[in-house]
């Protein structure tokens, strides 16, 4: 990816954790958008079979979200996709640990902070596209 495609990524992520955040909802039109960019600049890239491996880790994480009854929003389970589109499948399941982490991190702030308890919702795809952001520029960079 060059510098210009990672501006272009940052365009489409930004505003979806933005609105993730302030409305726990994503807007279907921008995560079809951030897959489509993925795809046209990354897909012949980082090969075709990478694409079939994340659809189907976002396939079940789409099949967790139905089955917890929206513990997993279907806007995050679909966003797994979409930045998949991006990335390998082992670049994928390393942004998805990070994803984590920086959930953690951020209810471990929330309860030290007092602003809420065990539970207390937080938006997950701020940390999904930081952890996205950081293995694409991992990715990029070496």
């Amino acid at each position: 990816m060059n510098i210009l495609q990672i501006g272009g990524l940052l365009l489409l992520t930004v505003p979806c954790a933005v609105v993730d955040f302030r409305t726990r909802k994503l807007p279907p039109v921008w995560i079809t958008g951030l897959a489509l960019a993925g795809i046209l600049f990354c897909g012949g890239q980082i090969g075709w079979h990478h694409l079939g491996i994340n659809s189907l880790v976002a396939m079940c994480f789409l099949v967790i979200s139905l089955i917890t009854h929206g513990a997993i929003g279907i806007g995050d389970a679909l966003l797994i996709g979409a930045c998949g589109c991006f990335m390998t499948w082992a670049s994928m399941l390393e942004m998805l640990l990070l994803a984590l982490i920086f959930a953690a991190g951020v209810s471990a702030t929330v309860l030290i902070a007092g602003r809420g308890n065990r539970k207390t919702a937080i938006p997950f795809a701020p940390c999904l596209l930081l952890a996205a952001a950081f293995q694409i520029c991992a990715g990029w960079l070496g």
